[in-house]
């Protein structure tokens, strides 16, 4: 992704060199930029995506491209590419792409570039002892994301909470994912992502998290739980995501 991914993966290869026990990861990482497009210019940045998809798929990019768009919150109408499932060593492949790696580098600088006001990249691993993941995750159109830096004073409460928090929705079925960013961003920081087939999907569950975290632990544990989320957020932010199978890889070239 030329520019975008030139950063991206000096970024990597630093947090490598600097930490090489992130290497245990497994298949769990996550790629990701987010792109501000510049006001007015959506619908030819939309318009330039598509194209640019066709043309990655073409030239055998090896990562599956999935494209989302925040509906409200501090980043409301930005652009997320991810791509998902990998390890380490799938940035080695990524980074030896064959010869069709220029011709993408060189399309993406001509067509989306321009069009581009700000980015930011970052490399996530899905905490699996957390997660509890839909049966069909394809299925999945809407994810409603809480995005977390945590204090380091509080890091250890902040952790039995969200334990407690997973068991819980865990044993009621409500799906969730707990992503924890390992290169890019400040300190330690997670996303919660709750995901959905549809918008009606997000609604609060009835009985609520509220009365079933109740149920579980009592109230005077909930209110340990509560006191342990709150210290140790430093600071947080929620989005709306809808992904775009317009844009994505996976559907370039259709409808």
């Amino acid at each position: 992704m030329h520019v975008l991914r030139r950063s991206f993966l000096a970024a990597c290869l630093g947090i490598l060199a600097a930490a090489p026990g992130v290497a245990a990861q497994g298949s769990t990482l996550a790629f990701a930029f987010r792109v501000k497009v510049h006001v007015g210019q959506e619908r030819a940045f939309e318009a330039a995506m598509k194209e640019h998809m066709a043309v990655r798929q073409e030239a055998g990019d090896p990562f599956q491209w999935s494209v989302y768009q925040s509906m409200f919150g501090d980043d409301g109408g930005d652009y997320y590419i991810r791509s998902a499932g990998h390890s380490w060593a799938d940035l080695d492949t990524y980074g030896g792409m064959s010869d069709g790696q220029e011709e993408i580098e060189n399309h993406f600088a001509e067509t989306m570039t321009p069009f581009i006001a700000e980015s930011a990249s970052w490399v996530s691993s899905m905490d699996t002892t957390m997660s509890t993941l839909p049966p069909d995750m394809e299925a999945m159109n809407v994810f409603m994301v809480t995005r977390v830096s945590v204090d380091a004073e509080g890091a250890m409460a902040m952790e039995e909470a969200l334990g407690s928090i997973h068991e819980t929705a865990a044993a009621h079925d409500i799906y969730h994912i707990l992503l924890r960013n390992v290169v890019g961003g400040e300190g330690a920081e997670f996303s919660l992502v709750f995901p959905s087939e549809n918008f009606a999907g997000l609604e609060e569950p009835s009985p609520g998290m509220d009365e079933l975290l109740m149920e579980a632990y009592g109230e005077a544990r909930l209110q340990e739980i509560f006191q342990g989320w709150m210290s140790g957020i430093e600071d947080t932010g929620t989005s709306l995501l809808v992904l775009r199978r317009d844009l994505s890889m996976s559907m370039a070239g259709g409808d």
